[in-house]
């Protein structure tokens, strides 16, 4: 059917439906859960009346809600109507206006910030009317999803928002109160806590979807303070600027940030940060024009900073060398600060003056700080240069990069509450924040929330039995097993090791990582790896220690201390290594990066790195979890390459049983907000016919922020081939898809594309006709959790058992999808997967195709646990990031990297090459 799409909040969403629920799931235990929703109510004699709204000139979007609010205190209130306005071009009302089409005048008033009276007008027009009878109708499976059903749940999402909006720091679809107490992150961020709200419909019912939230936001600090926390240390001393390195660090911080200045007086315009200057106050240049005569009646004042407009051709991040801004002059004649400009100009010819020269002469300030660099305010055409010391970061600014290796753990920390102490933090948040029970627009359109959270039917799944070594099998309990006493299912052979350490010998000495190596030898024997007894592999094994440089372990140091023990340990064995262990002194984002790139890319031997402190206090079950990554790794990277790897499901109705099946993983890995780096596509594939465990890789490059994958046409074909030629010639006869990291306004968009070419790869090998396929959606980002009413049914952590499946009450009305909490809990609370299917060739029940999903989260090759999500997407995932350290870029990923002057998402930006993986490496999984 044909598809209408339109946007609905943050996110577009289409009229169309996918596969639609073959019935309620039957197999499992029942267990009565808690879901963090609120069933609504709705009073079907309600009309919305959907505007659509022009404001013009066209402002911000904060801009925009302040022309909402003066609407409402000036013309709202006396037209009588309590309406809702989603701060873009939609606005609903719960009854009509007098008229279909209207234009108002809105004048926001002057401030005391210096700005004048702004003039706007608003012109609204009838665009539809809908009775939220049929949304109703739609919730009972009565008729099916339309535009007008659409536009509704839209609608009340929008009245939600209101009230929170008027008092609270919006965050995407959360809410954050300014005036709770924060928490330092450091690094110039404070973390705050506040409540997730959206409207979704259920089965049967709307409910609202409620979580806690938290996010990192700026703090309103001075900006040298705030350039303090950043670089943590003291600023420079008077006569020296900067390292490139920390104004690189510094400025991926500021850009876009909105400041005030504070040498004005009372006056403290804002600004948006551009960019900073490469050079100091004292050394950046702009030419000045003398001053003038004012016009009649102009006030004297000169502008908030030195304005300057780049020479054309100007070059990037240049020392701020333009053409003149010039300064008015006072009334009367010159005089004061404009006699100090004109002394500037002698001649009265324009010249070329620096930033503390201006700012010493127009505002008599003698900068503090003349070292440090300016402030790029204003527009790119017309720019403005601040010192960093006159300049205050506004308040209520989100944080939208990447939070640093200790910032993540620290919000983690913070945001980690067990299931009942967030579920009742989330009550109180809805009772006291939110103040929903009195809400007045809420009450306008005829909405009640339920007072008490959803009660809803889920299922315990059973425990599959898993095949390991020695044809024996083991069936976990709670979500674990234990590989004690037992053996992987297929064993390496490892005959060349060398083992590289970049910790200080001073605290482990060659003796302490011969102790180590011991340990992990002994788990690899024990748990069926064979080391090569002719050759001594275990005894003869090299190590060498990692000379440091003058700055430390740079991309060079790292990749010459990794080319030398390659060298020594295939001397020593007369053959290349098998694999290559690593000790890190530390958790280090960058060492580790480079060491995988130059194993991935250069060498083409699997690396295992290892951190000094984990293997100080190492026990059995960790060196267990070692074992299991590096026979993977090896058993790939060996000429002959086993079906299996370490464990596989014993027995399982759905592969094996006469038809051959290709599990498939897809995902896109996107670079953090605001960096224009290239977004990463990967495919995996499993390459036996019942599946296994061993899976083949494909990764490609593609534009930023691009959902949809790009080459899905080349990258399954490169898998369909390997998987031809590793089964006599032989096409798989299904084809399951666990795509990743899709969202539901994308899932039209991601199927036409992307199973269409996955079609189209079969036709021309002729495997159209025999392959059935199967497109299933999996989804993490979303904030849908589950409790228990009995304790019973929870775990040592708190959580519910592993095997929880949901798919009534908070799924979707009429389409096939179910949440499912595969893994036993680890820390927090602990968050379902949601599954949705929109294509099916294979004509899956909801029961097996539960149990098939929940079953392969036990496969996972390198650990003994369920994880969250079925493997063949969790393997993509790890393909996609691995791949980020691939990138054949100028730019670095490191906090080095200069700022990216392309925007996120701009699909003619240049896509940076990938570099391909070693042929070594090509059948193993070298990612994990």
């Amino acid at each position: 059917m044909s598809a209408t799409r339109f946007t609905l909040g943050p996110a577009p969403f289409t009229t169309r439906t996918f596969v639609g629920r073959p019935a309620v799931g039957k197999v499992g235990t029942p267990v009565r859960v808690v879901a963090n929703h609120y069933a609504l109510s709705l009073l079907n004699n309600i009309t919305v009346h959907h505007y659509d709204v022009v404001i013009s000139p066209e402002p911000t979007k904060s801009l925009a809600r302040k022309v909402w609010a003066e609407w409402e205190r000036a013309h709202g209130a006396k037209l009588g109507v309590m309406a809702a306005y989603d701060g873009v071009k939609n606005l609903f009302a719960p009854k009509p206006l007098p008229q279909d089409h209207m234009q108002f005048d809105v004048v926001l008033p002057a401030t005391t910030e210096g700005k004048r009276a702004k003039e706007f007008k608003m012109t609204v027009k009838l665009a539809s009317t809908i009775n939220l009878s049929e949304l109703t109708s739609f919730l009972d499976k009565r008729t099916s999803l339309s535009n007008n059903v659409l536009t509704s749940i839209m609608a009340l999402d929008v009245v939600f928002r209101q009230s929170p909006l008027k008092r609270m720091l919006p965050a995407g679809r959360s809410f954050f109160d300014p005036t709770s107490r924060p928490v330092d992150l450091g690094g110039g961020l404070n973390l705050l806590s506040g409540l997730f709200m959206s409207v979704r419909p259920g089965v049967g019912t709307m409910t609202l979807n409620t979580d806690t939230a938290y996010t990192a936001f700026y703090k309103p600090l001075p900006m040298v303070e705030f350039a303090r926390e950043v670089l943590g240390r003291a600023m420079p001393p008077a006569t020296q600027e900067l390292m490139p390195r920390d104004l690189i660090r510094l400025e991926k911080m500021v850009r876009l940030l909105v400041v005030a200045v504070k040498h004005r007086g009372a006056l403290n315009p804002r600004f948006r940060v551009l960019k900073l200057t490469r050079t100091s106050a004292a050394k950046t240049k702009f030419t000045l024009s003398p001053p003038g005569p004012p016009a009649e009646g102009a006030a004297a004042a000169p502008p908030a900073g030195a304005t300057s407009s780049p020479a054309k051709g100007g070059k990037k991040g240049a020392a701020g060398k333009g053409a003149a801004g010039a300064a008015p002059a006072g009334t009367g004649g010159v005089s004061g600060a404009t006699a100090a400009l004109a002394r500037l100009t002698v001649g009265g010819k324009p010249r070329e003056v620096t930033v503390a020269e201006y700012f010493a002469a127009a505002y008599n300030l003698k900068l503090q700080y003349p070292n440090l660099p300016c402030l790029v305010v204003g527009t790119p055409q017309r720019q403005t240069y601040l010192p960093m010391e006159v300049a205050v970061i506004d308040a209520g600014q989100k944080y939208r990069g990447k939070l640093s290796e200790d910032q993540t753990s620290n919000v983690i920390k913070i945001a980690a509450k067990k299931p009942l102490e967030r579920m009742a933090q989330l009550k109180q948040l809805i009772s006291t924040t939110a103040n929903l029970a009195s809400d007045p627009y809420l009450q306008a359109f005829g909405v009640k929330v339920a007072p008490e959270l959803m009660s809803v039917q889920g299922r315990f799944l059973s425990t599959p039995k898993l095949q390991i070594g020695g044809n024996k099998m083991t069936v976990p309990r709670d979500g674990s097993w234990n590989f004690a006493n037992a053996r992987v299912a297929a064993g390496a052979r490892i005959s060349s090791i060398g083992v590289l350490s970049f910790a200080d010998p001073r605290y482990l000495p060659e003796e302490r990582v011969e102790e180590k190596m011991d340990a992990l030898f002994n788990m690899c024997e024990k748990m069926g790896l064979v080391f090569n007894p002719n050759k001594k592999t275990k005894t003869t094994y090299p190590i060498r220690s990692a000379r440091t440089g003058r700055g430390g372990f740079g991309p060079e140091a790292i990749k010459t201390a990794l080319f030398e023990i390659y060298n020594e340990t295939e001397a020593t064995f007369g053959q290349r290594p098998d694999i290559i262990v690593v000790i890190l002194p530390r958790k280090e984002t960058a060492l580790y990066a480079e060491i995988k790139r130059v194993g991935d890319i250069e060498l083409g031997v699997p690396t295992q790195c290892l951190v000094q402190a984990k293997i100080e206090r190492a026990n059995e079950q960790y060196w267990a979890n070692v074992v299991l990554k590096v026979n993977v790794k090896v058993l790939g990277a060996g000429a002959a390459v086993p079906a299996t790897t370490n464990f596989s499901l014993a027995q399982s109705k759905y592969i094996g049983a006469g038809e051959s099946v290709m599990l498939v993983g897809a995902d896109v890995s996107h670079p953090s907000p605001g960096a224009g780096h290239a977004s990463i596509a990967s495919m995996v594939a499993t390459m036996d016919p019942k599946c296994a465990g061993r899976y083949s890789a494909e990764v490609r490059a593609q534009p930023s922020r691009q959902e949809e994958i790009a080459d899905v046409r080349g990258m399954f074909a490169a898998l369909l081939r390997r998987y031809y030629l590793a089964n006599k010639n032989t096409f798989p006869k299904k084809i399951i898809v666990y795509r990743d990291g899709v969202s539901e306004g994308q899932f039209d968009i991601v199927l036409k594309g992307e199973l269409e070419g996955i079609r189209s790869v079969l036709k021309k090998a002729g495997a159209y006709e025999q392959t059935r396929i199967t497109f299933i959606t999996v989804q993490k980002r979303h904030h849908t959790r589950f409790f228990a009413t009995n304790p019973g049914d929870n775990d040592r952590s708190g959580n519910l058992k592993a095997g929880l499946v949901v798919d009534t009450g908070v799924t979707h009305p009429t389409d096939f999808d179910f949440f499912l909490q595969s893994q036993a809990g680890l820390q927090g609370t602990s968050r379902p997967t949601r599954y949705a299917v929109l294509h099916d060739e294979n004509n899956w029940t909801a029961d097996d195709l539960q149990l098939f999903t929940y079953h392969l989260c036990y496969t996972y090759a390198r650990c003994t646990r369920s994880v969250s999500v079925a493997p063949p997407a969790y393997y993509a995932h790890l393909v996609a990031f691995r791949s980020r350290h691939h990138l054949l870029s100028s730019e670095s990923m490191s906090d080095t990297a200069s700022v990216s002057t392309a925007r996120s998402g701009d699909k003619d930006a240049p896509v940076p090459e990938l570099a391909k993986v070693h042929a070594n490496l090509a059948a193993s999984m070298y990612y994990m």
